[in-house]
């Protein structure tokens, strides 16, 4: 939280700015050898044993070595921000390491802290002169806030307020409040004892909770008044801030146990016992529900924070290696800095592939993953089902549809609370997962269509409609919240239909039929917009893009992409050429 500025370095960035030529000669140098020096460390340390391993190999470091210490995730960007050792800062893309911006020449201080605001449309930049500056990520313009620090020290920590109307920075002792959009200074404390380490808004924006290294305190914006909530004496010895100032995570003294504690009442929510190594740290994850440790050692865990349960383990790390946070794009994805390298790593995928369950009956018909991708339901030729949980993959439930019912397909709600299935049975059996007898269960049945048994199902992407298709050609779309309205789709084949879908944008209904085509519905109109042929010799199974653009068909000749748009041929799928059944 703080950065030490020895008298050696100041010297060697005088000496650095004064001679630009050998300043550039040097540089050159200093990037060959990092350029040399990172390859083999990445291919010594992490390719070698881990898969799926994004390495951000210094993307910048052709121009200026970044400070990997400072360094802010952009989730909804799907960004990092790097802080650069000669006073600016570098724009990465998550996905592939790629530098998107540079900014630098307009700072020559050194970049302490950063932050955003709730859109990350603006970034905040703190400076080790006590300086913040409000730079603009879309237009690259900034603007320093008013300052009247009393002794310039390193900012340690930016909170920007929820409702976007305040900033505050501490630097030191000293806790600083702007206003928005004056940029003039409404607010100054100054505390006695203990440096600001960490500063957050609670969720009134008229607070500002803070954290020092053996002490978290509450300023209230209003009264103007400074209260400690939690001391030394308590017994901790590390302490760590939520986003929305509601809670603390607290380190117990000399031990790798942490208490999550209520910062209003100071009552402890839960203890999660890391390990028994006092090295071990924690921070809260950007989803609330997250809680991350690690040690030296470079094993990283992230937990439940309402439980305590340990979720999902990652040991695969080079010791001294540290996570910074973790974010959804579009799977939960982990930052990692090992040295002077920053990875982005899926905490879901293995170093080696896990088998998850073993049961003799799980000869599966089909295996569905919720829409939120918290559960994973896997159905058996007779009739059962297992529920297993995401992540970590542990079985959560059995269940059956009951000895006479044989589902053909299935799928589940966007929380995977309700499983809804057809087979050799009337209408359409919604399973209560989480219910606690059959008789939660409900069945929805069709008695103006004609149609008793059905073969194929899909559910929209809001869980409003439920699309279901049979061996006569019939398509049928049911309102699940207009009373179980029904509409019959106006098809003028009576060809088989073996599987629909529902595009994610939830406007076009996908219907694959024994013909060998692909029928697209406007689920508006309730019309046919196109047919494309697929030309498969068996025609088995289908799926729609997440952006909803491209069409996957599969076969037994492999599986190929089609344009949903226009139904244009795009390619065949590679590597698939010995059939795809699904």
């Amino acid at each position: 939280s703080e950065i030490p500025f020895a008298s050696e370095k100041a010297n060697m960035v005088t000496l650095y700015q004064n001679n630009r030529s050998s300043r550039q000669n040097m540089l050159l140098i200093i990037h060959l050898l990092l350029a040399v020096s990172l390859t083999v460390t990445v291919k010594s340390t992490f390719l070698d044993h881990t898969i799926n391993k994004k390495a951000f190999i210094n993307p910048m470091f052709k121009h200026s070595q970044p400070d990997v210490n400072i360094l802010k995730v952009l989730p909804t960007r799907s960004q990092l921000v790097t802080a650069l050792v000669g006073g600016g800062i570098a724009v990465s893309d998550l996905k592939t390491g790629a530098l998107i911006h540079r900014y630098e020449g307009w700072l020559s201080t050194t970049v302490t802290a950063l932050e955003t605001n709730s859109s990350e449309s603006l970034l905040y930049i703190g400076f080790n002169n006590s300086n913040v500056v409000l730079f603009d990520l879309d237009s690259g313009e900034f603007q320093r806030l008013e300052s009247s620090t009393s002794s310039p020290s390193p900012v340690t920590s930016i909170a920007v307020s929820s409702d976007g109307s305040r900033v505050a920075a501490a630097s030191g002792l000293e806790l600083t409040v702007w206003s928005l959009p004056s940029w003039k200074i409404t607010h100054q404390y100054k505390n006695v004892w203990h440096k600001f380490n960490q500063i957050t808004f609670d969720r009134t924006s008229q607070k500002v909770v803070t954290v020092s290294y053996m002490e978290v305190g509450e300023y209230d914006l209003l009264s103007q008044q400074y209260t400690e909530i939690l001391n030394a004496a308590s017994g901790y010895d590390g302490i760590s801030l939520r986003g929305d100032g509601s809670q603390v995570l607290c380190r117990r003294l000399y031990s790798g146990e942490f208490d999550l504690v209520d910062v209003t009442s100071g009552r402890v929510m839960t203890t999660i016992f890391a390990s028994d190594r006092d090295d071990t740290q924690a921070i809260f994850g950007h989803k609330e529900s997250l809680i991350i440790t690690w040690n030296e050692e470079g094993k990283v865990d992230l937990w439940d924070s309402t439980s305590g349960r340990l979720d999902t383990t990652v040991e695969r790390y080079p010791a001294g290696s540290y996570p910074i946070g973790e974010f959804e794009s579009p799977h939960t994805l982990l930052i990692v800095v090992h040295d002077s390298e920053v990875y982005v790593d899926s905490i879901f995928d293995a170093p080696q592939p896990q088998t998850i369950v073993k049961k003799s009956d799980l000869s599966s018909t089909k295996i569905v993953l919720s829409g939120h991708g918290t559960r994973l339901v896997v159905g058996s030729e007779s009739g059962n089902f297992n529920a297993f949980e995401i992540p970590g993959g542990h079985h959560s439930k059995s269940f059956s549809l009951g000895e006479t019912r044989e589902p053909k397909s299935f799928t589940l709600s966007r929380q995977g609370e309700k499983m809804f299935s057809v087979g050799n049975f009337r209408g359409v059996h919604v399973k209560n997962i989480d219910g606690n007898s059959e008789n939660d269960d409900e069945v929805l049945y069709d008695n103006y269509h004609g149609t008793d048994q059905w073969d194929c199902i899909d559910l929209s992407p809001d869980d409003n409609l439920v699309a279901t298709g049979d061996s006569q050609g019939r398509i049928l779309i049911w309102s699940l919240w207009n009373n179980h309205n029904r509409k019959m789709l106006p098809r003028q084949r009576n060809s088989a239909i073996h599987t629909i879908l529902f595009s994610p944008n939830n406007r076009l209904l996908v219907a694959g039929t024994t013909e060998k085509t692909a029928e697209v519905w406007s689920l508006n109109s309730l019309q046919l917009l196109r047919t494309i042929d697929t030309n498969h010799s068996h025609f088995q199974d289908m799926a729609i893009s997440s952006d909803s653009s491209v069409l996957f068909t599969a076969g037994i000749e492999g599986a190929k992409m089609w344009c949903l748009k226009t139904g244009k041929f795009i390619k065949p799928v590679p590597q698939t050429h010995r059939g795809v059944s699904s």
